[in-house]
């Protein structure tokens, strides 16, 4: 029954005459692996190359954001230029964007604006340049939809954003773009069509592919959203010239009936090349190109392999599911609704029914993997993934503090609703270096870090923070940066769906407000102490003495 419904379906849909490309496809396994799989025991060979490439141009980029710091510290030597090239390595910094719904997306959206010469007004009364000088950049949840448009746009700035207005257009909610029902149904069916393609093509689906599908229609309304994958970044101008950082999605994946929302759950993360986790249960990575392929220890069973599977908008929906808790609820009350489509409640039944709230990857790609993995992951044919906050880590730290990856100063913007009031109060942080020194006995560095309730007493969640400091120099320093009410209420709810265009504007603005200590004017060194927290960790690797400038910024912004 339900497949003949689902046929139905099908064939409204086609002669509604909607061209869809979501569905993965067939191709030919790449001859010269054996395996997809690999044990991560290191950068893959192509994010190396990739690093080594882009490090070339943050080490430029980094020692002018420096020259424009009015650093005066370092006398003995003749340039910033040549303190820079005295270091042993490249100075490797990274940027982590929260989760939050729309309300992380804005908020962060101002605050990489801040970091971005790109943005007017960012080098005279920001950080302008400090985007251009990051090796690593991550997104979770919102914070992905962020990167997900900027990177998928061809690297696009937030001031071209704010410049035009079909991406980000959100004066309608997205599960109700139009206030004509009719306009609403066209709108489900072109959803719809494309995840049936995807379950045509044999593959299971669930809300996961309509709400990320849902999302595309936001994100990248210019492009083929329908058939743009994260493997296919590859091919961007941006990152084959390397003038982005290198982006990673996180999202939390466990085989069925592992718990997502544990403090040890498995943090997944999805960078252009590959897909895996670094977590003492899986330690292994997939070539993101072909995820999707029947595999049997890491080996397709066939000649041919998936592609496709990546779809940029279902590895975004992915790391953002935790809100189709509450969208899932509306959207399938309010196709219940359309009478015109009978079939669409019908359609509904074809969601995965024991999955249907989560993003199912099936087959597994880590299926009787011989890596000495739990065994409970390896005898699993389906992984799932769900938001990468539900574990209450909101800031995607674990990509960027593997010490293979040697970042010495990671970024930290903080969306979240922590707070009755949707305000963060560091639980992230918190919860990140809980689960590191109870699951990993300190093996990967981290700074300490105080309570919830020690940010609240402190007033933490209120201005930026660095933490780490005095800690050795293989522990990267994090500047914490919350979001916080500058010029505009920035604490709406996660659930939030619309904002006018005045809205949109206010969160930017009030984001780079709160990024740049109000554009500078309530601690005018502010720019010089980033520069000091930049150089910090090289400086203690260098031997090289802090001077009565970098004392002070420390003095004023380092908790302890």
């Amino acid at each position: 029954m339900r497949q003949s419904l689902l046929n139905v379906l099908l064939l409204l849909l086609s002669l509604a005459g909607l061209v869809v490309s979501y569905a993965p496809t067939k191709a030919h396994c790449p001859k010269h692996e054996q395996s997809l799989l690999r044990t991560a025991k290191s950068l893959s060979d192509d994010e190396t190359k990739w690093i080594a490439k882009r490090q070339k141009k943050t080490t430029k980029s980094f020692i002018k954001f420096l020259e424009g710091s009015n650093l005066t510290d370092f006398t003995e030597y003749d340039s910033v230029k040549d303190l820079v090239h005295s270091f042993k390595k490249p100075v490797t910094l990274a940027a982590a964007f929260s989760g939050g719904g729309y309300r992380a997306m804005l908020n962060g959206a101002g605050q990489l604006a801040a970091l971005d010469s790109r943005t007017e007004g960012a080098d005279e009364h920001g950080l302008g340049g400090l985007l251009e000088s990051l090796t690593y950049i991550s997104g979770l949840s919102g914070g992905s939809w962020l990167l997900g448009t900027v990177v998928l746009n061809e690297w696009a700035s937030i001031q071209s954003i704010i410049d035009q207005e079909k991406i980000w257009n959100l004066t309608s909610s997205i599960l109700y773009p139009s206030t004509s029902s009719t306009k609403n149904l066209l709108y489900f069916e072109k959803l719809f069509k494309a995840a049936v393609s995807k379950k045509e093509a044999g593959f299971d689906i669930s809300a996961i592919d309509i709400w990320g599908l849902a999302l595309a229609n936001q994100f990248f309304p210019t492009l083929e959203y329908d058939n743009l994958t994260w493997s296919g970044v590859q091919k961007l101008d941006a990152f084959r010239n390397h003038d982005m950082p290198f982006p990673v999605i996180s999202t939390n994946s466990g085989p069925p009936g592992s718990n997502l929302s544990a403090l040890d759950a498995i943090s997944t993360e999805f960078n252009p090349y590959e897909f895996g986790s670094w977590h003492r249960y899986v330690n292994s990575f997939t070539d993101l190109t072909y995820l999707g392929t029947d595999v049997v220890n890491g080996k397709p069973t066939g000649k041919e392999c998936t592609k496709g599977f990546d779809n940029a908008a279902f590895i975004i929906g992915s790391s953002s599911d935790i809100f189709v808790g509450t969208g899932a609820a509306i959207l399938f009350a309010g196709l219940g609704a359309y009478t015109a489509l009978p079939e669409v409640a019908d359609y509904l039944d074809q969601l995965n029914p024991e999955y249907e709230s989560y993003a199912i990857y099936k087959p597994s790609p880590f299926y009787e993997f011989d890596n000495d993995l739990n065994p409970f992951l390896q005898v699993s044919e389906i992984l799932l993934s769900a938001d990468g906050g539900s574990s209450d880590e909101v800031v995607p730290f674990e990509p960027l503090i593997q010490p293979i990856r040697g970042v010495s100063t990671i970024f930290a913007f903080d969306s979240s609703a922590d707070t009755d009031e949707n305000w963060p109060d560091g639980e992230s942080l918190w919860y990140t270096y809980e689960r590191l020194q109870t699951y990993d006995n300190g093996s990967i560095p981290f700074p300490e870090m105080p309570t919830p309730e020690t940010f609240i007493s402190k007033g933490l969640n209120k201005r930026p923070t660095f933490f780490g400091c005095k800690a050795d120099s293989d522990v990267p320093l994090v500047v914490y940066v919350p979001n916080i009410n500058v010029s505009h209420a920035s604490n709406v709810s996660t659930s939030t769906l619309s904002f006018s265009d005045e809205q949109k504007l206010a969160f930017i603005k009030n984001g780079f407000e709160g990024a740049t200590r109000n554009n500078l004017t309530e601690d005018s060194n502010y720019r010089t102490c980033i520069a000091c927290a930049s150089i910090a960790k090289s400086l203690q690797e260098n031997n090289i003495e802090f001077g009565t400038q970098c004392q002070s910024c420390f003095d004023d912004y380092c908790y302890n």
